[in-house]
């Protein structure tokens, strides 16, 4: 039996929910499971219940969808930070943290679009909730920067999509940060306001820096992105479980 886990890390926390948690380590603890997991944290948190075969494979992006395209609007003088993402709930970007960021480097010497799948909590110069999905390289290819904060994560494909749409990255995740690469695709900390804080300042005053991590970004998610290679990992890990 194989079972596909993404996002889970909230679910095996014992000290708030000791009900859930003893559920879903019931549910692991089947002997003929093999549970295939997007991120490397959570093959190893899956491990610990003894498994003997845990997958890691991650997912593709569609580059028929997401590559550089026309800006929505003009780019202006000031650069242009998009903020993937909200603040409610345990796992997301509880503290606001990167919208602390955006005041740390000045509100007025940005332009700030939003981009989630809750209202606008903050005052935004462009918003977009839940957007078609190929109007979403507009968005990216829009703006200079993503900044992606977030307590935990499976492993966020906004990150990655922007990338692939010429935008550079800077991101704050405690878990779920498999592929971010600080200095080479991003850059990336922990979840904490003054780490954040000084990468976004650098990014956005670093025009050099930021073209360097758009190539790079671009390269990257093109070598290790593709759906090809995702779908024949999971077909090998399908075909074994059938053959016993």
């Amino acid at each position: 039996m194989c079972s596909f886990d993404s996002a889970l890390e909230w679910r095996f926390c014992e000290t708030k929910y000791p009900n859930l948690s003893r559920k879903v380590r019931e549910y692991y603890y089947w002997d003929d499971l093999e549970p295939i997991c997007i991120a490397q944290y959570l093959v190893k948190e899956i491990k610990k219940f003894g498994h003997k075969k845990v997958h890691l494979v991650s997912w593709g992006l569609d580059f028929d969808l997401f590559h550089p395209d026309e800006p929505l609007k003009p780019k202006g003088d000031k650069v242009r930070i998009l903020v993937e993402g909200h603040n409610m709930g345990e796992v997301k970007d509880r503290d606001g943290l990167a919208w602390k960021a955006i005041d740390y480097v000045g509100r007025d010497n940005v332009e700030v679009w939003g981009l989630s799948s809750q209202p606008a909590q903050y005052e935004f110069d462009e918003f977009y909730q839940l957007p078609p999905q190929d109007m979403l390289r507009r968005i990216y290819s829009s703006c200079d920067v993503l900044i992606k904060a977030s307590r935990f994560e499976g492993k966020p494909a906004p990150p990655f999509e922007a990338m692939a749409c010429g935008c550079a990255v800077v991101a704050a995740l405690n878990q779920g940060h498999d592929d971010l690469i600080y200095g080479k695709n991003c850059l990336l900390s922990q979840y904490s306001e003054l780490k954040l804080n000084r990468n976004l300042k650098k990014l956005v005053e670093d025009d050099s820096l930021r073209r360097e991590l758009i190539a790079n970004g671009l390269e990257y998610v093109k070598k290790h992105f593709q759906w090809s290679t995702k779908i024949d990992a999971l077909e090998k890990i399908f075909q074994e479980a059938v053959d016993g």
